[in-house]
């Protein structure tokens, strides 16, 4: 499985150029095969698209009645950063697990805002840079040597995106404001 993601040009509506959005991952995915030199046949191929549903901020996670509890991509908990969901997905899992066994499933949203906002919200406010100044980002983070030992700390939750902020904050004196 290869997933591959695409942000829509400004002004451009999914629908206006999905045709071109389609060929442009298609390519890409063609490419990191070939890049691999990983065996496939084309026909054996299978493409499907679906947008992300990336962390938007607080909202409920619930039915009214309590019944339903929404956990993961269908909490909308997926990472506005790199598009992750594997993480929050297990644990808003286990939140509510054991919402149900502590009969407490009318706190369950709040249960899990307390554990991801502040970090989803963080995250979500990086991204906005960091896709506002790809080419400083790339600068001074992607091409850092620990780069990659961060971004798995933070796919692993053993580092938080407001530790991040706090350097890039650091280093970027607009962000002081």
């Amino acid at each position: 499985n290869i997933g591959a993601g695409i942000f829509y040009p400004k002004g451009q509506s999914p629908k206006a150029s999905g045709e071109s959005v389609n060929k442009i991952l298609k390519e890409v995915i063609v490419g990191y095969l070939n890049t691999f030199n990983l065996t496939y046949r084309w026909e054996d191929l299978v493409f499907r698209a679906h947008p992300l549903p990336i962390w938007s901020g607080k909202e409920a996670l619930q039915t009214p009645d309590d019944r339903v509890l929404l956990v993961g991509d269908a909490a909308g908990l997926v990472g506005p950063m790199f598009g992750d969901g594997i993480l929050h997905a297990l644990k808003s899992g286990e939140i509510a697990a054991q919402s149900i066994i502590k009969q407490e499933t009318a706190r369950y949203t709040q249960h899990v805002h307390d554990y991801f906002a502040d970090n989803l919200d963080t995250a979500r406010r990086l991204s906005t840079l960091l896709f506002r100044f790809p080419k400083l980002f790339y600068r001074y983070g992607v091409k850092r040597p620990n780069a990659t030992r961060i971004a798995m700390r933070l796919l692993g939750g053993d580092l938080q995106y407001s530790e991040i902020a706090a350097r890039v904050k650091s280093k970027l004196p607009f962000m002081a404001r």
